[in-house]
């Protein structure tokens, strides 16, 4: 029997499966498994420090229980806000231009849809952008992390946010040759390169490209059998060949509206057929999740449903496909951005997320920063307070503390939504997919269980 059952996690879920078996599922300790309901009752029963109970049980339930961690030394984290092991690299976003297509569609206000029709927008200050990178050197320091990553949004066909985007990567690349830091970079755009100079400059430069696509069709069309080039623009195929010609890595963001919804598998499997992207990320941009009663809409079915064979179709071709509110390493929340990661507005404002909103309570800091030079002493205390200011999350809910998949859901956007939360048709989405991984990674690692 294990000796310090006072150390069994505190956060230990069991889902029930269709199959009459449960998951099993800790993630303070990232460990899930597969498990029958003779397990439950013995994790139900230390849970509740029933131990005489739990000795009734097999001797083998329990050492097994004891060698993944559930119980001895394996301790729950203390801080959930903080990245984990596998994503501790901290990440800035900069919002090259005011418009920048940021993708917030989990946000009730919309930002990025709001303010794409206006144009260009203003496009930071090189002052700011040179002191967002600054800033991010000196996070980094502060919390002893090697790696770090920047990603540019906005767009790249114009020459002003062009000229931002090469000129801070001139600054962002001389100042890590004189450092022994890791920094990524990459971009996020709507926009497409301008020629050919612009996509080779893009390779020798940048990491990796994120382009958001808005394909061009309905569910009755596809019925007719239609070509790459009536999904797609022809400027975004030949942008996207010209990509794999140069071997520049890039992903592909479908922004999908619900008449899209039931052709969405065949969409994937004709753009496939033709390219090669890193990973597809679906993001819906309609509303889809209402009030929850405790039954999903057919329409919400229809999308887990359209995902879930997405998923299975590209995962032949070695493709994997994203529903950004759900990644288990990442540790998403607010409009699925991680906590590690934070947002340079082009006014110079720090945020937690990609929307603007002037009555946050999160406290959104300015870095700037007014002056010409940004001291450490400045620094520091900004950084870290946007970072506790990460501890509100969507774990920290009355109603989401109860469910498995709180740790690993972007939730409702927290910087609009001013009512109490009682759940969406999205808590659907998050748990159906979210359990989905979790049941891909314990086949991949062998059929028996899953420990990160």
């Amino acid at each position: 029997m294990p000796h310090r059952l006072s150390t069994i996690s505190a956060e230990i879920f069991s889902v029930p499966l269709e199959t009459g078996e449960y998951l099993i599922y800790a993630p303070k300790r990232r460990i899930a498994f597969v498990a029958n309901s003779k397990t439950v009752n013995v994790v139900v029963a230390f849970k509740n420090a029933e131990h005489a109970k739990a000795e009734q049980y097999d001797k083998s339930t329990v050492e097994f229980l004891c060698k993944l961690g559930i119980f001895d030394d394996a301790y729950d984290s203390s801080h959930t806000f903080f990245p984990s092991p596998k994503r501790s690299e901290v990440s800035f976003d900069f919002l090259i231009s005011s418009n920048s297509e940021t993708c917030c569609s989990y946000c009730d206000t919309n930002y990025a849809s709001q303010i794409c029709k206006t144009g260009i927008g203003r496009p930071m200050d090189l002052l700011i952008a040179r002191k967002g990178i600054d800033l991010l050197f000196e996070c980094m320091k502060d919390l002893n992390r090697n790696t770090g990553s920047v990603n540019f949004h906005g767009v790249v066909d114009d020459k002003k946010c062009w000229s931002v985007l090469t000129d801070s990567m001139s600054y962002l690349q001389k100042k890590s040759s004189k450092s022994s830091f890791q920094i990524k970079s990459l971009i996020t755009t709507r926009s497409f390169p301008q020629g050919i100079n612009q996509i080779q400059w893009m390779s020798q430069n940048l990491d990796s490209c994120s382009l958001i696509i808005e394909a061009g069709y309905k569910d009755s069309d596809i019925e007719n059998g239609l070509g790459l080039r009536d999904i797609l623009d022809d400027v975004i195929v030949k942008t996207l060949e010209s990509f794999e010609k140069v071997l520049f890595p890039y992903e592909l963001t479908l922004a999908l509206k619900n008449d899209q919804v039931i052709s969405l598998p065949d969409v994937v499997d004709l753009i496939l057929h033709y390219l090669r992207p890193q990973t597809i990320r679906i993001e819906p941009r309609y509303r889809f999740w209402g009030p929850w009663d405790g039954n999903p809409s057919s329409e919400t079915v229809q999308f887990v449903h359209a995902f879930r064979e997405c998923r299975a179709r590209a995962m032949k071709s070695g493709i994997k496909v994203i529903f950004p509110g759900t990644e288990l390493i990442a540790h998403t929340n607010f409009c699925g951005k991680d906590s590690g990661s934070f947002t340079l507005s082009p006014e110079g404002e720090l945020r937690i997320c990609c929307g603007k909103h002037s009555e946050s309570h999160f406290g959104n800091i300015n870095v700037l920063i007014s002056d010409s030079t940004t001291s450490e002493e400045t620094v520091t205390p900004t950084f870290r307070q946007l970072w506790v200011n990460h501890s509100n999350q969507v774990e920290s809910r009355s109603y989401c503390k109860k469910c498995f998949a709180k740790f690993n859901c972007a939730g409702d956007c927290f910087e609009s939504r001013t009512t109490e939360f009682k759940g969406s048709e999205r808590c659907y989405v998050i748990r159906e997919l979210t359990q989905d991984q979790l049941l891909d990674k314990i086949a991949l690692s062998g059929g028996l269980f899953f420990k990160d």
